[in-house]
């Protein structure tokens, strides 16, 4: 039971986190929304306790509470772990450190795909083999974008274009 308000605790984050990210990135707000919009099926789940692919309000109120008061509990230990200053509430440095701390471990996943809280030696040479891979795309990608001379690197002149081009599609100058 737990484990499930748990995950609705997350769902909510995510839910959340989709909407402040199309509100911050209004020139991307079209794939936010395509992107939230693909997600929220999964995201929804939870809440349709019957299965029948329709959340009736009860099911929805019934799940809500529970979602909610799991999130506070969840607020409760974040505070407890990391109220330095002992005011019983998160600062701004405070809140940056839980907020970098819950970044961490949603992204443990790759490391810890078992999800034991443990990062195995098997786990950490997929991850690595993984993320190496996707880093070699990532290359890949950028020098296909935006390597203008075709000797199949990024000149430091090809980098600052590559960097100011993705600056403006995320709105900053």
């Amino acid at each position: 039971m737990k484990r499930a308000f748990t995950r609705v605790g997350i769902t909510l984050v995510m839910v959340m986190g989709s909407i402040l990210f199309a509100q911050q990135n209004p020139g991307g707000k079209r794939n936010a929304q395509r992107a939230a919009r693909a997600r929220l099926p999964m995201q929804m789940r939870p809440f349709d306790k019957n299965s029948d692919l329709y959340i009736a309000e009860g099911e929805f109120r019934e799940q809500f509470e529970a979602s909610l008061e799991a999130t506070r509990e969840a607020f409760a230990k974040l505070v407890a772990l990391f109220d330095e200053d002992g005011d019983s509430q998160l600062n701004q440095t405070e809140t940056r450190k839980a907020r970098q701390f819950l970044w961490t471990l949603m992204g443990s996943q790759r490391f810890d795909p078992n999800r034991d809280l443990q990062i195995a030696k098997e786990e950490e040479e997929k991850a690595w083999t993984s993320l190496m891979e996707a880093a070699r795309q990532y290359n890949q990608y950028m020098v296909d974008r935006f390597d203008k001379d075709g000797d199949g690197k990024l000149s430091p002149e090809e980098s600052a274009a590559g960097q100011k081009a993705f600056q403006k599609r995320r709105g900053r100058k």
